[in-house]
């Protein structure tokens, strides 16, 4: 979540896609919720693609951190997929360093 610009970034959108045989249940299991909320669809259909979302906390929005969150789906081996996040606030550039010196 890379904010260049004075456009405030806050929110972004994930997509999960389950390719197993069976619907999954899916469930927040960890998640750096000082830094950002997570809304998560309940379950997804074998094929299906859904959409999270993510909204960061108004008291991180003039922070750069790198945080994560972890899922759990319920198949057989409650596999969880962390994801990280990193927030990077690029200042306006200023004047570059010439690296056209030459002695």
């Amino acid at each position: 979540m890379s904010q260049n610009s004075g456009k405030v970034i806050d929110k972004m959108e994930f997509s999960i896609k389950n390719v197993s045989e069976e619907k999954l249940e899916l469930k927040l299991v960890s998640v750096a919720d000082e830094y950002f909320e997570i809304e998560l669809p309940q379950s997804v259909k074998p094929g299906e693609v859904v959409k999270g979302k993510l909204k960061l906390v108004k008291t991180t929005m003039d922070q750069s951190f790198e945080k994560s969150f972890t899922i759990e789906a319920s198949d057989k081996n409650a596999s969880r997929f962390t994801v990280p996040v990193k927030r990077n606030l690029n200042q306006a550039p200023n004047a570059q360093a010439s690296s056209s010196d030459h002695h």
